[in-house]
């Protein structure tokens, strides 16, 4: 297979050509490239072959040509499928003056590679013409010659030199009435990358404390550990009672409130308290982090074209350096309470069981919501050690922003992380454009400490 990634400029490379041109079939003929066996060098019919191809590769589209050999082309002397017989050599310069009179001076550029035929005198020569340019006109044929015809345009298509038609050579003098455009982007994350920090060692012996003594309040005073045992719980005014003396401790007593008495021994329900206590604490860092998540603003990204080019199917990718990472936000399910955590639900607390009067209802809300148009998204980002984003643009219109918001990540720097900003790099490419357009950013860090979020979601410090 040949490799058209890069020009064969070196001997290796030219030699790896020849190589592949020789495995190939006749498919391997396109616009940059084509592979003649047998010429003679040494007549004007073959001369002007050479003039021809050189004439029809620099007639291409720039646009076109940059997708192979980096805008060059190619063509073979000497082999073709199944055949590596080179040709007699022969000095550049008289193919310069074979060529020359259809060219002219200000014609086309091209170059020549020579590989040597092994056990051989031969050698197979690579034509190499130079890539289009944008400002170029089309380049005329300024000799008759064999197959040639003077004042005609040729151009290079897959596996033919011919003559240009009427829209080939309209798309030609528009490529020499386009001149280097004026460009100048700003590219912007608008945002912060956050270095957060939460205090959730301290927030989660709080946490277990409170709730373990509210559940063991809730047992008779009889059943309560020795150092729980005189306290009361407040009902009303002045007057103190363990609630749970008298509730739940006769059928009676729970029917008179539509609940069903307490089932559960003591044992139980000691048992419980510490099953959630275990499973809290396996789910603890996790639902730190969750809590971040659930705070991290999102970051949007701003390109603006402050220049009056159009742009077409524009493509910005950048890459952020450094102890940085994407983080997909996430949504709040129940408007920032303790059920977002995903932390487990402490057992119910000792009493009566109530009834359960409440009516099934539909959720039309997720249902409307799991019929929404899909819309891609236009950003995709990757974690690579750092952070990659492409951005697939589209249209850039003359003095045009074009904003990215649509809330997907944010960025989140390690707690250890000594940056006060994080460097960026940005790629821009453009349909019809040959370049690569580049630049730098810098995003600020800013430091975030939520742990009196944490606190405050768990009912601590209230």
């Amino acid at each position: 297979m040949v490799d058209t990634s890069r020009v064969p400029q070196g001997e290796i490379a030219a030699r790896a050509l020849v190589d592949s041109v020789v495995a190939s079939d006749d498919r391997v003929e396109r616009h940059y490239l084509e592979a003649k066996s047998d010429l003679d060098l040494t007549t004007k019919r073959d001369q002007a072959k050479l003039a021809k191809f050189i004439l029809g590769a620099a007639n291409r589209m720039p646009d076109t040509a940059a997708r192979a050999f980096e805008g060059y082309a190619v063509m073979v002397i000497g082999a073709s499928k199944a055949a590596f017989v080179g040709v007699p050599p022969i000095e550049t310069l008289l193919i310069e003056k074979a060529v020359l009179p259809y060219l002219e001076a200000d014609g086309p550029r091209w170059d020549l590679l020579r590989v040597a035929v092994p056990n051989s005198q031969s050698e197979v020569l690579l034509l190499v013409v130079d890539p289009p340019q944008w400002g170029q006109g089309p380049f005329i044929c300024h000799k008759e010659g064999d197959g040639l015809l003077n004042g005609v345009v040729y151009i290079r298509a897959d596996g033919e030199t011919r003559q240009a038609k009427a829209d080939e050579l309209k798309a030609l003098i528009r490529r020499g009435e386009s001149t280097t455009p004026s460009v100048d982007f700003e590219v912007a994350i608008v945002g912060a990358v956050v270095r957060a920090t939460v205090d959730h060692e301290q927030a989660l012996k709080d946490h277990i404390g409170a709730e373990r003594k509210r559940l063991l309040l809730a047992m008779p005073s009889d059943y309560r550990p020795t150092e729980l045992q005189s306290e009361p719980v407040q009902v009303s005014g002045d007057s103190t009672i363990a609630l749970t003396d008298l509730l739940g401790t006769t059928p009676q007593f729970a029917a008179a409130f539509g609940a069903r008495p307490e089932t559960r021994s003591k044992e139980e329900y000691l048992a419980a308290i510490d099953a959630w206590e275990q499973s809290l604490r396996d789910a603890w860092v996790a639902a730190a982090l969750r809590l971040v998540f659930l705070n991290l603003k999102p970051i949007e990204i701003r390109l603006t074209n402050r220049e009056q080019t159009f742009f077409q199917d524009v493509e910005l990718k950048l890459h952020l350096d450094g102890d940085v990472q994407g983080i997909e936000c996430v949504e709040s399910a129940e408007d920032g309470g303790i059920g977002d955590l995903g932390l487990p639900t402490p057992p119910r607390a000792w009493g009566p069981v109530p009834f359960n009067f409440g009516m099934n209802v539909p959720d039309f809300g997720l249902a409307l919501a799991s019929h929404q148009p899909f819309i891609p998204n236009r950003v995709e980002w990757h974690n690579t050690g750092s952070v990659d984003i492409t951005f697939h643009v589209g249209d850039l219109r003359p003095m045009q922003t074009d904003t990215w918001d649509d809330g997907d990540f944010a960025l989140l720097l390690r707690a250890d992380s000594e940056l006060a900003h994080v460097r960026g790099i940005w790629e821009l490419t453009a349909q019809g454009h040959n370049k690569v357009y580049t630049g730098e950013l810098r995003v600020p860090v800013v430091d975030q400490d939520f742990t009196a979020d944490f606190r405050r979601i768990l009912g601590l410090d209230v």
